[in-house]
């Protein structure tokens, strides 16, 4: 019942502003102008009163043209974490209206910032994702209102339009921030996948990876022939890599985004799942879906270091690298008792994109150098994390993912105003 009064009301081509501006213009029309015959205040408030009226009919002409008009849009949307990217919707004659302004919002999205940029054949929508998400519509709010102010209408639209998110990826980010955690001593296992030394050849198919192709035998024989692994059997994983959903987890998304695409790409074998998904998985384009998907899966944030034993059979798991948010929260409770259940050797590698701890001077003292009241809240985040997993006995890593830089905790530990 709220929500249609409140419907209805957003209807009424009115604001604030303009219903005052209404009364101030009756009033003194009535008791000022025609009472005083003052003919220049009489013209002052019959233009403003029509001014007020054509706004008012314009900006209600345009949204009922665009609450029923069929706007076309395009099936899916794949965009990029703080990439501009272009929605496929366009208001052709928003272009040629004058003094009319029209804002969308994404309702049933968080963290999308809606621009309209004008062009030859009208309003473009663009769009910049602060949030990795998958959704299977999109909830569109049309606010259309005058340049002055004085009249808006409200209404909403549902678009049959999916919308995947993908974090961005880490600069430069060293896979070995992974390797060097892995064991030396896997044991060969009938189960495992069919993985040797490129010995083998055969002929070139259509998608093998152009770095295998023997090109020294192309150029003396005109034939591709592509390299292939000996039939030997890999060994089982003993290494799992685990995201863990969480306030401030963006950072982290796209840093074990980038550490386990390049891991299946250099051929190492290693299991990955996030919180949220059933199962874990060696594929990296699965991975990626699940580190989407875990973004609808913050309020139980590191459970899946509790369920790891349970999720994967045939395995004999020994380490947990283990993707953590940079902020504080319940995660932490429940990586802490998820160790404690499994008995996994853990690290934990944070993600931020905040600036580094501030650096002791040698001859001046730290608060001497202004810095960012935001910047030290979000230090101090990052330090309550490393302090509370360093207490539960994991060990932590933190990488830049701007630049792919590994920091160390120590600057964390200490005093970071």
């Amino acid at each position: 019942m709220k929500r249609s009064l409140r419907a209805c009301f957003d209807w009424i081509p009115l604001t604030a502003r303009g219903a005052v501006s209404i009364v101030v213009a009756g009033v003194a029309l009535r008791y000022l102008a025609l009472q005083e015959h003052d003919r220049l205040l009489l013209a002052a408030c019959v233009g403003g009163l029509f001014v007020i009226a054509v706004m008012a009919l314009a900006v209600l002409a345009t949204g009922l043209w665009l609450r029923f008009r069929n706007l076309p849009v395009p099936d899916r949307i794949d965009a990029m974490e703080s990439v501009q990217c272009e929605t496929g919707l366009t208001l052709p004659l928003l272009a040629s209206i004058p003094c009319v302004v029209v804002n969308m919002r994404w309702l049933n999205c968080d963290g999308v910032q809606v621009d309209l940029s004008r062009g030859r054949d009208g309003c473009h929508e663009t769009i910049r994702v602060s949030q990795r998400m998958q959704r299977s519509e999109i909830v569109r709010q049309f606010e259309v209102g005058d340049v002055f102010g004085l009249s808006s209408v409200k209404f909403c639209r549902t678009f049959a339009q999916a919308v995947r998110v993908e974090p961005l990826p880490a600069a430069g980010c060293s896979i070995a921030q992974v390797r060097r955690d892995q064991q030396g001593d896997d044991l060969v296992h009938p189960n495992g996948k069919p993985h040797g030394d490129l010995v083998e050849m055969r002929h070139y198919r259509p998608g093998d990876p152009l770095k295998l192709v023997l090109w020294k035998h192309y150029a003396r024989t005109r034939q591709l022939l592509v390299r292939q692994p000996e039939n030997s059997i890999a060994s089982m994983s003993q290494t799992i890599a685990c995201f863990v959903a969480g306030p401030g987890d963006q950072a982290s998304a796209g840093v074990a985004r980038t550490i386990v695409t390049e891991l299946k790409q250099a051929g190492e074998e290693i299991l990955f799942q996030a919180d949220g998904s059933a199962a874990a998985t060696d594929s990296s384009a699965e991975a990626i879906e699940q580190i989407i998907l875990s973004a609808d899966a913050r309020q139980s944030g590191g459970g899946i270091v509790a369920g790891i034993g349970s999720t994967i059979q045939d395995h004999v798991i020994k380490h947990c690298v283990a993707f953590v948010p940079s902020q504080p929260g319940t995660w932490i409770d429940r990586v802490v008792a998820g160790q404690a259940a499994s008995q996994l050797q853990i690290d934990a590698i944070i993600g931020v994109d905040e600036p580094a701890p501030p650096r002791r001077h040698r001859f001046f003292p730290s608060w001497a150098f202004h810095r960012d009241p935001g910047d030290m809240i979000q230090l101090q985040q990052v330090q309550t994390v490393v302090d509370r997993l360093s207490a539960a006995g994991i060990s932590t890593r933190i990488i830049h993912r701007r630049s792919g830089q590994a920091w160390s905790t120590a600057g964390y530990r200490g005093e970071v105003a």
